[in-house]
């Protein structure tokens, strides 16, 4: 009984710290678009890559 209660705490612990993660992740990532935004902004290689992206999600679509 203890050790199965020890267990149901490590694995709330490990999904505790997965989730908290997971933010940093997303977070991270979302910083990582905004700053490739204002590199890719300043150029037109941000506009061509946006039409590219377009042109390959009507086809797929």
């Amino acid at each position: 009984m203890n050790s199965f209660v020890k267990y149901q705490i490590k694995i709330s612990d490990s999904f505790q710290f997965v989730k908290v993660n997971f933010v940093k992740i997303a977070l991270g990532l979302l910083l990582l678009e905004r700053v490739y935004f204002y590199i890719f902004a300043q150029h037109k290689l941000y506009q061509w890559l946006d039409y590219i992206i377009e042109q390959i999600l009507a086809i797929t679509r």
